[in-house]
């Protein structure tokens, strides 16, 4: 009644999940996650990957023109994402990176030793932030297009690291990483881009 949802729809659903795993039914009649997928599907969860199903549901009209996308070699849309979708694939690049960037860490160590990082096509800044708190003395500018560093200043001023982590906007197959007279950066992280890219445009980068 509070989510104004049809009564035997939802019924149907319920049911439909409980016999697929996804959900339990106790003696009353009630419904719960079942405790292995109830921090997966939590999105105030540590452990969540709200956001990336989020993303995945986004994805089904493209998906639907699988057999265009075979004919051509290009993906189903070309348009940049907006509003809620685009939350919900930062928010899933989150998700993704909360694992893969201390993996990373773990297999970087190198970056300890150095005192500016450039991460190309940061998201919400996950890597980064990641990398900041591991090694104090490192600083970082997280590079990608303005709605999402917007994004990013939020997850960045939660994590407390505004002082150390900067957000720059641009198109990194358009514009310059450096601005005039600033100084290389000691390293460039770059995550979560080449697979979408092709051959010759992973090289220009």
């Amino acid at each position: 009644a509070a989510l104004h949802l049809d009564a035997r729809a939802l019924d149907l659903v319920l049911h439909a999940l409980a016999a697929s795993g996804v959900l339990v039914r106790d003696g009353d009649g009630l419904f719960a996650l079942t405790a292995d997928l109830a921090p997966v599907l939590d999105p105030r969860g540590g452990q969540t990957m709200a956001s990336i199903l989020d993303h995945h549901f986004h994805l089904l009209d493209r998906w639907v023109r699988l057999a265009d996308v075979l004919r051509s070699g290009r993906p189903a849309a070309d348009e940049q994402r907006t509003g809620a979708a685009l939350h919900a694939f930062i928010g899933g690049m989150k998700d993704i990176s909360v694992r893969s960037s201390v993996d990373a860490a773990d297999l970087l160590p190198e970056f300890g030793q150095c005192c500016s990082l450039l991460d190309v096509g940061g998201g919400p800044g996950t890597a980064a932030i990641t990398f900041c708190q591991r090694w104090p003395r490192l600083t970082a500018v997280v590079f990608d297009l303005p709605d999402v560093v917007a994004i990013a200043q939020e997850e960045i001023g939660a994590a407390g690291l505004q002082t150390r982590i900067i957000t720059r906007a641009g198109d990194f197959d358009r514009d310059d990483f450096l601005r005039p007279g600033e100084a290389p950066f000691d390293a460039v992280y770059i995550s979560n881009i080449i697979h979408s890219l092709d051959p010759a445009a992973t090289r220009a980068l």
